[in-house]
């Protein structure tokens, strides 16, 4: 038997559903991918002109979309970089 992740009940190796609680049963092994979770262009060019904004986005779509998260975060670090190196030789 295999227990409900939600409520701790014992439910059944071919249940869905919790009867307990209602929460959905997802296999152990299943790995659901996030067919969303894509890098960005558009995104990636507005964090590199503006990084605070870039930190913005990295930071709100870390845990649901961790590949777009990181493109944006990369973008907003090398945008940093780029107009402190800017900003010290002015």
């Amino acid at each position: 038997m295999k227990y409900c992740q939600h409520c701790g009940q014992e439910v059944r190796e071919e249940a869905v559903v919790c009867i307990h609680c209602g929460c959905a049963i997802s296999p152990a092994n299943q790995v659901v991918k996030n067919e969303e979770d894509k890098n960005s262009l558009g995104l990636n060019i507005l964090s590199f002109l503006i990084p605070i904004v870039g930190l913005i986005l990295y930071l709100v779509n870390l845990k649901d979309k961790p590949i777009m998260a990181k493109g944006i975060g990369k973008s907003a670090l090398i945008g940093f970089i780029i107009n402190c190196i800017i900003l010290m030789n002015i």
